[in-house]
């Protein structure tokens, strides 16, 4: 459709007249009453629910006479929990037994069902007012024919639906598509076993004498092995795993019943040896290797084989006759981002094999971009041959599969699944001679590099390995190092008490120019109210950035995000070590892995605005980093929100830390980057304040105050002066770090007006001057937001 532009004519406004005047005569429309419903939905294990609740009704008419029709809507949770909904009354409506059916969809999967009955209130009412404990008639006295009464009892009989969805086992006989799961052991021999039974049951008799001894060299046992094929011979240890004699050959290597590993390895190194300095080769082909001596030397774990340090390097020297391999497989627990006292373990180059020929051999890496951030790669005759673009950490199961040339290229799988590259050549045939370490070697480039974490298997096979069979070894190895009992997923590590966790760089675990000093750092000097005593631990860690944390932490703090009584907290302040050779979308993209990694873990996640800083950035342009600080913070203060974070912690709102050039105040140390003791304390102050307000009085719960003058507090988010009688004044919180945050102002009072100031000159309402009150009328309410300034002056100010 298109318009015209111009004016009205003549003959247009005498035609419009008319219309005009049939809306000027056109009656008002009546507005229906409402009721507002609102509540705050906790789990039962007392951490606020989130989700949705769809609300329905049929057509009624109100005691009052509105007619309503037929409907539905629905409202969202909050972070916390809060449901805010407006309702017409149906208490006292016709036809008799008219209720609201709301339907809660919880994020922890859960349906719940319940019926509603809103009366007529002013005042909000409650969840507990409006759930009815009477079941609707049309839910429990439905009236049915007696065709649908013989088809019921049709099926009962039968034992099964007439429509053959049978969801039972019936006595005559059928099959099953899931687990039967037992509910206890049996006591005779014609009872039914559970796995659990038959395991334990395996385990005990594996430890008898008749297995003989575990070693090197197996004797002749009393079991026989039921997976070996003709001519093999296989014994059982009394570690529960089929092992080949020296010169003996398998179709399988050391493995576990049904597993379907890939047959024909070269070599294959289970690591149960738990002793000596060869670790065997289970294919019977002589491969074994030896660990390097003295510190060098791993150390032998129950179940695999743990190297603890890469200063001094730690190794397997491997046999030359290995230096043909085409695939390589290990099942590897890679340690997450390791640190010791806010210092991040050394590491240069972390890879899993390295050549005696240094970088003109193939060397396996999982070195990322920074610490922390690991990613598969290989590094061979001198340059890089293949870099993947997937972090990972904890427990997994890498393959290499070196390629022949451009058209062949190598390829890295990451537990049977390839992930793309940002670079991919191609190695074999660059291992010429020398041999592989697996670890470090000590061989430059990588004489203070290798593997921190622990080996449980490494296979090698001179061919290349299909991705089916890659896919299957990656399952079956994973299923075999769990049967051993080490862990192959994250395990949880509950508190039994509410717990803080600091998840950042230098500036969290408070650097001071040498080492971290946790008892100067802010968050060991919260003042926090409303909230329960907390277990603080502080994972700041000098040097590391945002990119390097979300690659670890699903095995770091994420794994402590489960707490036996309160709530689990991570306030997450990182991301200046990034914006030095990052650009504020690509590091903020990093903390949004983060914040979602610890939200599904469970955590309530506040994350941290950045300071003020006097260097400069690598990235385009070289701008200074505070200017990547005002956009990074930008994106934090807009967007951090919907990107799954609880609150902000906004350190930089205190001009003193956030403005342009603070960081050559005395607030900071003299590297101009990392807050000074006093520094420390404003942040301090400033993530109290976000805290406790999150945490503090709301629509649900208000603070009465009982007399003025008074001194509202960060935590005031609703303040109600039903409690007072008579004029008075109240003074605005401190507006430093709970950026966003809206206070609510109630004053039920019929004759008196009540004043409202702010703390100081640097916050002002609206831009009044200060010392010229605003009111909060009688009957009245007065809304105040608390709005940053710009960044490059900080501070913050207050909006009605």
């Amino acid at each position: 459709m298109s318009l015209r532009q111009g004016g009205w004519t003549l003959a247009g406004i005498l035609l419009a007249i008319p219309g005009m005047l049939t809306l000027l005569t056109a009656p008002a429309w009546s507005q229906v009453v409402t009721t507002e419903v609102t509540d705050t939905i906790y789990r039962a294990n007392g951490t606020p629910a989130g989700g949705s609740v769809l609300i329905s009704w049929p057509a009624f008419t109100t005691s009052s006479g509105q007619a309503v029709a037929t409907g539905s809507t629905s409202a969202t949770l909050s972070l916390s929990g809060l449901l805010d909904i407006r309702l017409t009354p149906n208490a006292g409506a016709s036809p008799i037994g008219t209720y609201y059916t709301a339907v809660y969809h919880l994020d922890d999967g859960s349906v719940s069902r319940e019926y509603w009955v809103v009366p007529v209130s002013q005042a909000p009412v409650h969840i507990s007012a409006v759930r009815s404990t009477v079941l609707p008639t049309s839910v429990a006295m439905q009236t049915v024919s007696k065709s649908y009464v013989d088809t019921a009892i049709a099926a009962a009989v039968a034992g099964a639906p007439l429509d053959s969805s049978n969801p039972y086992v019936l006595k005559s006989g059928a099959s099953m598509s899931g687990p039967l799961t037992l509910a206890g052991d049996p006591t005779t021999p014609s009872q039914a076993a559970s796995k659990n039974y038959v395991d334990v049951n395996i385990a005990t008799a594996v430890q008898f004498p008749v297995f003989k001894a575990s070693g090197a060299s197996h004797a002749q046992g009393a079991v026989p092995d039921p997976g070996a094929t003709a001519g093999t011979t296989r014994f059982l240890r009394e570690d529960g795993m089929w092992t080949v004699p020296a010169g003996g050959v398998s179709s399988s290597g050391s493995t576990v019943p049904g597993s379907t590993l890939t047959p024909g390895a070269t070599a294959d190194y289970s690591f149960t040896q738990a002793t000596g300095t060869v670790v065997t080769d289970a294919t019977g082909n002589g491969n074994d290797g030896t660990l390097l001596s003295g510190t060098h030397a791993p150390v032998w774990v129950r179940n695999g084989l743990s190297f603890t340090s890469t200063n001094p390097y730690q190794g397997v020297t491997l046999p030359a006759t290995l230096n043909s391999t085409m695939t390589f497989e290990f099942a590897v627990y890679v340690n997450p981002f390791p640190a010791t006292n806010g210092l991040a373990q050394s590491n240069q180059y972390p890879v899993f094999l390295t050549s005696s020929l240094g970088s003109s051999g193939i060397n396996l890496l999982h070195a990322g971009p920074v610490p922390g951030a690991y990613m598969p790669g290989i590094f061979a005759g001198g340059m890089v041959r293949l870099t993947s673009s997937q972090m990972f950490s904890g427990f997994h199961v890498l393959t290499y599969v070196l390629g022949t040339s451009s058209g062949s290229p190598d390829h890295v799988y990451i537990d049977g699944i390839e992930y793309p590259y940002s670079t991919q050549s191609f190695s074999f045939g660059l291992q010429s001679g020398g041999n592989y370490f697996l670890g470090g070697g000590g061989v430059s480039p990588y004489a203070q590099s290798g593997t921190l974490g622990t080996m449980y298997r490494a296979r090698f096979f001179s061919t290349a390995l299909t991705p089916a069979q890659i896919l299957s070894d990656s399952l079956a190895l994973t299923n075999e190092v769990a049967a051993r009992g080490a862990a192959v997923v994250p395990q949880q590590v509950s508190s039994n008490s509410p717990v803080l966790h600091i998840v950042g760089d230098s500036i969290s675990c408070s650097w001071n120019g040498s080492q971290c000093n946790d008892a100067y750092s802010w968050s060991s000097q919260l003042t926090l109210t409303n909230q329960p005593s907390y277990t603080r631990t502080n994972w700041g860690i000098y040097g590391a950035t945002i990119q390097g944390i979300v690659g670890s932490e699903a095995n770091r703090v994420a794994r402590r995000c489960s707490t036996n009584a309160g709530q689990a907290i991570a306030l997450v302040d990182a991301g200046i070590n990034d914006l030095g050779n990052a650009t504020p979308a690509q590091t903020f993209q990093y903390l949004t892995g983060e914040i979602q990694t610890l939200k599904e873990a469970g955590c309530r996640v506040f994350v941290g605005t950045m300071l003020s800083d006097g260097g400069n950035s690598s990235v385009s342009g070289t701008p200074t980093m505070d200017v990547q600080k005002n956009a990074y913070d930008a994106l934090i203060l807009q967007q951090a929100k919907s990107a799954g974070a609880d609150g902000i912690l906004d350190f930089a709102a205190n001009p003193l830390l956030g403005a342009d050039g603070a960081n050559t105040n005395s607030n900071f140390q003299p590297d101009h980057t990392h807050p000074s003791a006093t520094g420390q304390q404003l942040m301090a102050a400033a993530a109290s304040n976000a805290l406790n307000y999150f945490f503090g009085y709301n629509e649900i719960n208000p603070h009465t105050v009982t007399a003025l003058p008074y001194s509202m507090t960060a935590g005031d988010g609703v303040i109600s002066l039903a409690g007072v009688a008579g004029a008075g004044n109240l003074t605005l919180p401190d507006c430093t770090g709970q950026s966003g945050a809206t206070y609510r102002i109630n004053n039920p009072q019929s004759a008196f007006a009540v004043k409202v100031t702010p703390l100081n000159a640097n916050q002002l309402i609206n831009g009044i001057a200060f010392g010229s009150p605003v009111t909060v009328p009688s009957n009245g309410t007065l809304t105040l937001r608390d709005v940053p300034n710009p960044r490059t002056v900080s501070g913050c100010h207050w909006e009605m």
